[in-house]
């Protein structure tokens, strides 16, 4: 049974308007403010299921409803949806209104709900700013719709009103992607300069859920606050929300349609509650906006769906870099005045998505979420209630999309016809300064590589996050390199950082003392290894210059780490890949070149073992095989067959060999047994062929033969 408010024709509204609101004489009469009529999805909203989607109508024309059962717009400029073949507004209908002034001493201004009534104002006008997507205009006063496309929409609508020559607008966005059963719309606010009063914004009005008069509120806190106005005779519910990360809700009413309405024309909160009972269907929620003059935004959410325990997922940022992790937030909302218990899921995250971190669950039960999977089960919800699960996750560049119906649940938990979608872009690169110092009585330069650092005179550069940098210290003549300190360098080789933070490296030189002379070991190639001295000294690994005195003879061996070969000398003389001897008759400087071994070749291919089910041919006494192989190798062939007592016996066995790929003929002679029986009836045998390539692994085939019956005829002389 529904009980529903007759859906009236223009004339007995009007008659019952003045019945129920003696005071709507004195009201304007609503109007679309000279704008188009907007529907967005306008073939959607018709489906009983619910599987396509939500159809809204803004600045609606009174009348206007798609083909079938469902109430129409009621009011010029008022908003309506359409959901499973039903509309959500009756009567008096719903739109956005504001009250600008002291309470009791302002203007109430909008084309629904409570604005029908008292001293209300319509807009002075209202623009239809842009449109996208499945959204369609029909011109003011007409209910007739060039089109009835499917699919994602939007629309931007400014109101606008003047009050003592104050212009106050209100402009609105909406957006809507489809088959979801809700759309979000912002709002921003401009207050312009002189204003010195309080301004409200309400938006709400006569419910009716589901084409059905009658209602009971419900609302639910976390992880954001939603009204809902839920009629239990259609089964479908409409609820106002807020918007994760949004603002919030300032005050709200869920109950009798008008009961609030005589406080909204004066500029009065709404008292906070929510009727659970049953009452005539009405649901308004408000804003309190800053009397300062400027731009104010503000978002919330507008949902119609079935009363049930329904899953439905969404992200709390729709775009990320990265760097950077979104909530995934999977909300299960009993929308019954009944538990729902024993419910559960199971979901794994589009490619290229992970889970960034601990999740969280206020659903009771048993809740994991690890690499792309999350699960929920044994899970429990009160009564006009919901719960959430959290998941943090992360993911490189790209396009992601959630669809509910990719869940699997179980228990009571239903599925809603909904998607959301997450857009990552790159995260841009994080700059690291690497600071170069040098210290000591001696002097020198610093070069880096990449390229970047020549500390000379350039001893500082931004690089980007996760970048390895190599630096080279080189004394000048008369000055020896005695090695790194900071960012983990030490000893007299090159320093090695990698930019994951901010690095100072500092470079110590000094003077080479009189009668003495620096020599410089340096590492080049594709390969590693070690030079290091006699006498000792050098070790380069990590201790790549030494001072030594005048005339010194220094022999310097080269020792090549495991997989790799010293390529040989250059530098103050030495050549070749034997030992290098120098004297120190002045500073010298001496390359040793690695070169990287060749990987190993890779292990010659296993031959292979495939070939085909072998072609057997019984005859009286044994079997006749053909088998093709690839290779050469063995083959063999055992016959089986079963016993009355269920032992396994013996036929025959053979073997082969191949020494080529091609056919290779088997012979299997049949047992003593096998003939007798033969004499009595046809048996059934198992034939298992394995090959074994030379080298390789063995494979088998098996088949089943009937060996034909070799009974003799019956006597007829």
């Amino acid at each position: 049974m529904i009980n529903t408010r007759t859906r009236f024709g223009a004339l007995s509204l009007l008659l019952l308007s003045f019945l129920i609101f003696p005071s709507l004489a004195s009201a304007a009469p609503a109007t679309q403010g000279g704008a188009d009529m907007v529907v967005i999805n306008p073939g959607g909203g018709v489906q009983l299921d619910g599987s396509d989607g939500l159809q809204s109508v803004f600045n609606g024309a009174q009348g206007y409803k798609p083909a079938g059962p469902g109430l129409n717009v009621p009011q010029n400029g008022s908003d309506q949806q359409f959901f499973a073949r039903t509309g959500q507004w009756c009567c008096a209908g719903t739109a956005p209104n504001i009250y600008v002034g002291a309470t009791g001493f302002g203007t109430l201004i909008g084309n629904g709900g409570a604005a029908i009534t008292g001293t209300a104002l319509n807009w002075d006008t209202v623009e239809i700013i842009s449109t996208s997507g499945s959204a369609v205009r029909a011109p003011t006063g007409t209910t007739t719709l060039p089109a009835t496309p499917t699919g994602d929409g939007g629309v931007v609508i400014r109101y606008s009103k003047t009050i003592s020559d104050l212009l106050y607008v209100a402009e609105r966005t909406i957006s809507y992607q489809y088959p979801n059963s809700y759309y979000s719309e912002s709002w921003t606010f401009t207050i312009p300069e002189g204003n010195t009063d309080p301004v409200q914004f309400y938006q709400g009005g006569d419910a009716a859920p589901g084409d059905s008069d009658s209602g009971r509120g419900m609302m639910t806190t976390s992880p954001q606050r939603v009204l809902y106005e839920i009629n239990e005779y259609s089964g479908i519910f409409i609820a106002y929300g807020e918007v994760p990360g949004g603002s919030l809700i300032d005050h709200w009413f869920v109950g009798h349609y008008s009961s609030p309405w005589a406080g909204m024309r004066n500029g009065q909160n709404l008292n906070d509650t929510v009727n659970t009972g049953g009452h005539d269907a009405g649901m308004d929620m408000q804003w309190t906006i800053p009397a300062s003059p400027g731009s104010y935004t503000r978002n919330m959410q507008t949902t119609v769906n079935f009363q049930n325990t329904s899953l439905s997922a969404s992200f709390s940022d729709t775009e990320i870099t990265s760097a950077e992790t979104s909530n995934l937030q999977i909300e299960l909302v009993n929308s019954l005045f009944t538990p729902a218990e024993s419910l559960g899921f199971t979901f794994g995250l589009p490619p290229g998505l992970s889970i960034a971190g601990a999740g969280s669950s206020d659903c009771g039960g048993t809740f994991t979420a690890a690499g792309t999977e999350i699960e929920l089960s044994a899970a429990s919800i009160l009564a006009a209630s919901n719960c959430t699960v959290t998941v943090p996750v992360q993911g490189p560049a790209g396009e992601y999309t959630i669809n509910d119906q990719d869940f699997t649940v179980s228990g009571a938990l239903t599925k809603n016809y909904g998607v959301s979608s997450l857009t990552i872009t790159a995260a841009p690169p994080v700059f690291f300064d690497l600071v170069v110092s040098k210290s000591g009585t001696g002097s020198g330069t610093v070069n880096s590589s990449p390229s970047g650092i020549d500390c000379g005179a350039d001893c500082s550069e931004s690089i980007a996050g996760g970048t390895e940098v190599t630096l080279t210290a080189t004394p000048a003549t008369g000055s020896t390199f005695t090695g790194w300190n900071g960012a983990g360098c030490s000893g007299t080789s090159t320093c090695t950082v990698t930019m994951s933070e901010a690095r100072a490296v500092n470079a110590e030189f000094a003077v080479v003392p009189p009668g003495s002379f620096n020599l410089a070991i340096t590492k080049s190639g594709t390969g590693a290894g070690t030079v290091t001295s006699s006498p000792a000294g050098i070790d380069c690994g990590s201790d790549c210059s030494e001072t030594l005195v005048d005339g010194t003879s220094v022999t310097l061996t080269a020792s090549p780490t495991t997989g790799s070969s010293f390529a040989g000398w250059s530098g103050s003389g030495c050549s070749g890949s034997s030992t290098c001897t120098v004297v120190m008759s002045e500073a010298r400087a001496v390359t040793a070149e690695f070169t990287a071994a060749p990987p190993p070749p890779p292990p010659p291919p296993k031959p292979s073992n495939v070939f085909p089910t072998p072609k057997v041919k019984a005859g009286a006494s044994a079997l006749a095989s053909r088998v093709h192989v690839p290779g050469p190798g063995t083959i063999t062939q055992r016959v089986t067959r079963s016993s009355n007592l269920a032992a396994v016996l013996t036929v025959c066995k053979t073997s082969g060999k191949a020494t080529k790929a091609g056919w290779v003929k088997l012979t299997c002679k049949l047992s003593k047994a096998t003939r007798t029986a033969l004499r009595q009836r046809s048996l059934r045998v198992s034939v298992k062929t394995t090959f074994t390539p030379t080298g390789g692994l063995p494979a088998s085939k098996t088949q089943v033969v009937t060996l034909k019956s070799q009974r003799p005829p019956p006597y007829t002389g």
